[in-house]
């Protein structure tokens, strides 16, 4: 019994749906060579995702939009927390390629093959 309290009380805590959603949404990421920098919030990784991903832009600036509307603002008459979560959800979940958004000829919608150190990211 000790062993089962031990267990259950050394356990990491759960987190937040909002934050969970995020982070799957970077491992995505990760798996295309993008990752946040140190200190670097969802909107301005999204904007620099934009600058090297110019296919995937208009994505990225949704999901940050909707991880914003999520976690810090004010939940107003008409509108819920679960509505709210199933964009963010609807959001991370979109495929990472987009065809079209970027108007250069040559863009072929796949992530760009960047090399960044592995040591000024964030895990």
């Amino acid at each position: 019994m000790g062993f089962v309290w031990t267990y259950w009380r050394q356990r990491p805590p759960v987190l937040p749906l909002d934050q969970r959603l995020y982070r799957r949404y970077l491992r995505r990421l990760k798996r295309h060579g993008l990752r946040p920098l140190p200190g670097e919030g969802a909107l301005d990784f999204a904007l620099r995702i934009g600058r090297h991903w110019p296919a995937h832009a208009q994505a990225a600036l949704e999901v940050a939009r909707r991880y914003h509307e999520v976690r810090y603002a004010p939940v107003g008459p008409g509108d819920s927390l679960a509505k709210r979560l199933a964009k963010l959800r609807k959001a991370t979940t979109a495929p990472l390629t987009t065809s079209g958004t970027s108007g250069t000829s040559g863009t072929s919608g796949k992530a760009p093959n960047t090399t960044q150190k592995p040591d000024t990211a964030i895990r």
